[in-house]
């Protein structure tokens, strides 16, 4: 496999669109080579819980969970 493996930090970046250079970064990507492990996936996803699950947060994460591999 080759691509990116993102951390919490950096997904949680690139959801929220806040940082510009990483988001163009992202999208000059093919998703088909970015990927997250299962403990990101948990992390984003107690994130949206511990807020209270605000719509368009949540909307955002699964979104991008939708694109993004998940790696056990």
């Amino acid at each position: 496999m080759s691509g990116y493996l993102l951390d919490t930090y950096m997904a949680s970046h690139i959801i929220k669109g806040d940082q510009a250079e990483s988001l163009d970064r992202l999208v000059a990507t093919p998703m088909s080579e970015i990927v997250i492990s299962a403990v990101t996936e948990a992390e984003l996803l107690f994130g949206v819980a511990r807020r209270g699950h605000p719509s368009a947060l949540a909307q955002q994460v699964q979104a991008f969970l939708i694109r993004a591999e998940v790696l056990d």
